[in-house]
């Protein structure tokens, strides 16, 4: 994001970027707030199947159900092998929540360490233990089957004691992105649908303004991002590529339209996750990411020898100029 934006305000400073897996559109009125989540749910579906995603969407409320009570709490602290009992259900469905939505953004094709240590296809990792869907399953037997998956992925190393849901809860750094996002980089981010992985959330802005104005006394500056940065009137722009990887949840607020920015290059990539064509190359990068990467080193050659090529001209005219002002003052 803020390679592209620093490109588009300082075209005569920057000579190109590459703007990997930039959600320049996240702001309200410019995609569909369920849109990350539904990418999320297409990359379950295409790496986890069909099963997998069903388990996942009938526990939420199995899960809210079976917090309400003191000893479901314990039940649900022993199930997930949380380290501190939990006090308030939300907790783990924040924690679940956030998790599913950061191994959909790093499901690379092999082990990685990034947001956590996984494995090579952490999706299709999880959802090998939620291959079976039974409708008639116990609630109980379904959340286990769950809390094993995640288990198992959580502590694929086997070096964890218990499963950590501390970075999900309030914190310094989380209370100072959400002051962020109650001024000028407000986030619409909902989950709704008939098929879709996260808990079902709503996302309105007066509410979410009168959560601001009671929890820090300001409102959002809805409008700022847009006039800053030009909303979708972005037909001029040059010199950017817009690289987005095809199942990285953030896909779905990016520009993947090249009709948008005529002026630019949109890299759309299979296969690939979250700024997957920004990493180390690695043997078992698909294809099309190779050839993203390839563009990509084409470009920053192209613009290179471009703004040398304008910069000399510059240089030579600005000799020129002084060469001219020299003799006009002997004269």
């Amino acid at each position: 994001m803020l390679s592209a934006w620093i490109r588009q305000k300082y075209p005569n400073q920057i000579a190109g970027a590459i703007a990997s897996s930039a959600p320049v559109w996240l702001f309200p009125g410019l995609s569909d707030c369920n849109g990350f989540s539904l990418v999320a749910t297409n990359s379950f579906l295409k790496y986890g199947g069909d099963n997998c995603v069903k388990n996942i969407q009938h526990s939420w409320s199995n899960i809210v159900d079976i917090g309400q009570s003191f000893d479901g709490k314990e039940l649900l602290t022993n199930m997930f092998n949380i380290c501190t009992p939990l006090t308030d259900v939300q907790n783990i469905i924040d924690y679940l929540s956030d998790y599913l939505g950061t191994i959909s953004m790093v499901n690379y094709p092999y082990p990685a360490n990034f947001l956590g240590t996984l494995p090579a296809w952490p999706v299709k990792y999880l959802c090998s233990n939620l291959t079976v869907y039974d409708p008639q399953q116990p609630v109980v037997t379904r959340i286990s089957l769950l809390a094993k998956a995640i288990l198992a992925l959580t502590n694929y190393t086997g070096n964890q004691n218990c499963l950590d849901i501390s970075g999900s809860l309030p914190g310094i750094d989380a209370k100072a992105w959400e002051i962020q996002t109650c001024m000028e980089m407000t986030t619409p981010m909902c989950a709704s649908g008939a098929v879709n992985i996260m808990p079902p959330v709503n996302w309105d802005l007066n509410s979410f303004s009168a959560y601001c104005q009671k929890q820090y006394g300001i409102s959002p500056r809805v409008n700022w991002p847009k006039v800053e940065f030009w909303s979708k009137s972005v037909d001029t722009i040059t010199n950017i590529v817009f690289s987005n990887g095809e199942i990285d949840p953030w896909f779905a607020l990016s520009i993947t339209n090249s009709s948008y920015v005529p002026f630019a290059t949109v890299i759309n990539i299979a296969d690939a996750a979250h700024h997957l064509d920004l990493r180390t190359p690695n043997p078992a990068d698909p294809d099309s990411v190779v050839k993203a990467r390839t563009l990509e080193k084409q470009k920053i050659i192209q613009w290179i020898k471009e703004w040398k090529r304008k910069h000399t001209l510059l240089k030579i005219f600005h000799k020129f100029l002084s060469f001219r002002f020299f003799l006009d003052y002997l004269a």
